[in-house]
Order: structure tokens, then sequence, then C-alpha cells
């Protein structure tokens, strides 16, 4: 995945209601070093750097119970313990950008022009992530789903392709139930342009399934 301005976004995995959501049950914990041990369940991601620098990670979390930090490990040589925090809500999201509870150590990365890896790996049962953001841009903070971090997207290439990975699959279809009903002339999840996500756009999507 490759987005302009230094800013990549990644939708997790759909689960239950209209809610998009990543939750990861664990066998055993990772062990914090140089890279993370992926004894727990984990989510990978490879994103295309466009421009070498220091890069802000941004993850919308919610805690369970006492449960809540995730590690983030940076192809395989760095491990990062993000959140970690009685302060994450169990009841809302909360978007996070430090690690080991504190929330002065910030969770910052050096990366490269080129590919790089991105996993998220649990550290604790039934912590809940539903987006993740990289960008350059200190000064953005994000809001609600994070939108107003995301200001350069590509194009999609094909009708039903919402995060323009040149695939109609269920990372689309996760995208569009969590913008359920949004209304906007911009909202990207609206297939047939009319202004809101609803079925329309839902059937549209099922019906290239696959392409």
């Amino acid at each position: 995945m490759t987005l302009g301005n230094n800013k990549i976004v990644f939708d997790i995995f759909i689960s239950t209601g209209l809610t998009l959501l990543l939750t990861l049950t664990l066998s055993g914990k990772p062990v914090s070093a140089a890279a993370c041990t992926a004894k727990g369940g984990e989510a990978s991601y490879n994103v295309s750097i466009e421009t070498s620098a220091t890069y802000i990670i941004w993850l919308r979390m919610q805690a369970s119970g006492n449960n809540n930090g995730l590690y983030v490990d940076i192809d395989g040589q760095q491990c990062l313990l993000a959140g970690d925090s009685t302060a994450i809500s169990s009841s809302n999201w909360t978007w996070v950008d430090y690690t080991n509870g504190n929330n002065s150590q910030k969770a910052r990365i050096n990366l490269a022009k080129g590919n790089h890896s991105i996993k998220i790996i649990g550290h604790e049962n039934g912590v809940k992530l539903d987006k993740l953001i990289l960008t350059s841009d200190s000064s953005c903070i994000p809001e609600n789903f994070g939108d107003n971090c995301v200001i350069s997207t590509p194009q999609p290439t094909k009708l039903g392709d919402i995060n323009a990975d040149n695939k109609v699959d269920i990372f689309d279809l996760s995208i569009l139930l969590s913008r359920w009903q949004a209304q906007s002339n911009n909202e990207r999840a609206d297939l047939n342009g009319d202004g809101v996500v609803n079925i329309f756009d839902l059937s549209t999507l099922l019906s290239r399934w696959g392409s």
C-alpha cells in the first residue's frame, strides 16, 4: 500500500457489526526485544515508503478490562509496545501514539524510502484495533476515524476497490461497512455516488467481488 504526502493508513479486518476490528487472541506473549517474537495472534502488512522520514505511529485501540497493549514490529528489527496504559478505554475507541504506558514515550520510527513490513502482534488477550496510521506530519492528531490525517489517497483502479489495492475483497467490504450510512459527496465507500453509503453500494461491491 502506498499513499501520498507521507500518510499511510491500514484498515483492519472486519469482526462484528459495522466496526472495523482486529482482536488478537494469544497462545503466549511475545518477548519485547529487537524484534517481536510472534507467539500470539498477528496481522502483517507491507508498505511502500515514498520519502525517508520519521513516522508517527497512531493506533485506534480499545482495551479489554486491564488488557491494553499491542506490539508493533517494524521489519523484524524493532519492536514497540503500543499503549499499555489504563487510560485506554474499554468502552470507547482511543487514538494512541505512545509506548510502554508512558504518554511521553512516543511511538516514532525512522523509515527509509522503499518497502517495509509492519506486524501487529498480541500482547494481551482481547485488545482491539481498528485502524493504524503512519504519518510524518507531527501536527496531525487523528479524530474519529482519523480521516483528518489522511489527506491524500490512491485512486481505485476498479469499481468496488475502495482501498485501491487492485482487488475487490474483504478489506473493501470492511471499509464500506464501517462507513455505513455515512453521507458525503467525497465518501469513497459511496460507490454509486448518490451521497450516502447504503445497500446499493454494498450490492455494487458484491457484484464486483473477487475482480
